[in-house]
């Protein structure tokens, strides 16, 4: 009897999975479908699983509309924003576990209330500034902008790996005869590799998905993919086909760059330990 129920809830529970699986992946193939599918097969009523698919939506998309341009920059803007609010934020995180910094907790509250303030609030004094420095229009603009955004968070998160790390280790490093810095770079920096790559991700999603300031603060010169796709709704008309061939170009480099990282994303280090 007892057999019988842990087969049935483990049946219950493949079938919750596969449940869940679907309705997350539902959406992606319906996009990926519908980029492939000319006009004619996107309004048809009902809609065609079955169909001869196209590259027409791809091909007007870097041919006629400019969008390897709108790529290049999200590119751009989302590497350098995410490399330094990295860099930086190892380097602030690093501090904030290590050193005696008087209300140190209160600080390292006050770089995560950064991430609760609403974009909008901000985005006036960010336009002025930003006019009158002459960076309208550009990536230096978004990058320092969505720097931050994103740092708080970088730090925030990046902390507690830290915490995780033994002091031991960099002590015993230092007995060896390693300055502070280089315990750091050569010792710890490689036992948090997997949250360098965790908060690398989540940065990267946060920069490449940004959106209010990209639209507020470029135009055509700094445009990037999701400020981009907004040209396809227009007062004719959606034009499914070509934003959902956007829509691809904007989620794949994302989940390549996840696919790359995986291992590291997987927390598989063991903390604790003395040399």
């Amino acid at each position: 009897m007892k057999k019988s129920k842990n087969r049935l809830a483990d049946i219950l529970t493949h079938i919750g999975v596969a449940i869940v699986i679907i309705v997350a992946l539902l959406p992606v193939v319906w996009l990926l479908m519908t980029s492939f599918k000319k006009p004619v097969d996107v309004y048809a009523m009902p809609p065609k699983i079955v169909f001869n698919p196209t590259v027409e939506n791809y091909v007007t998309l870097f041919v006629e509309r400019n969008f390897l341009h709108y790529l290049n920059n999200s590119i751009v803007v989302s590497f350098f924003a995410t490399f330094i609010c990295v860099f930086l934020g190892a380097l602030v995180s690093y501090v904030l576990s290590r050193y005696r910094i008087k209300k140190k907790e209160n600080i390292a509250f006050w770089f995560l209330s950064l991430r609760m303030l609403p974009p909008i609030a901000v985005i006036l004094p960010y336009y002025l500034l930003f006019r009158n420095l002459g960076l309208l229009d550009s990536r230096i603009a978004l990058v320092l902008v969505d720097i931050t955004i994103t740092l708080p968070f970088s730090v925030w998160m990046m902390k507690g790996f830290f915490e995780e790390v033994p002091i031991e280790y960099e002590e015993a490093a230092m007995v060896d005869g390693c300055t502070r810095f280089q315990a750091f770079l050569r010792i710890i920096l490689p036992l948090v590799r997997p949250g360098l790559a965790a908060t690398a991700v989540f940065s990267l999603i946060f920069t490449w998905n940004e959106f209010l300031f990209a639209l507020i603060l470029s135009g055509e010169g700094a445009k990037t993919l999701p400020v981009g796709v907004t040209g396809f709704v227009t007062f004719e008309g959606i034009k499914w086909g070509l934003l959902a061939a956007g829509g691809v170009f904007i989620i794949a480099p994302i989940l390549i760059a996840s696919l790359f990282i995986q291992k590291n994303l997987i927390r598989g280090l063991t903390f604790g330990g003395i040399k």
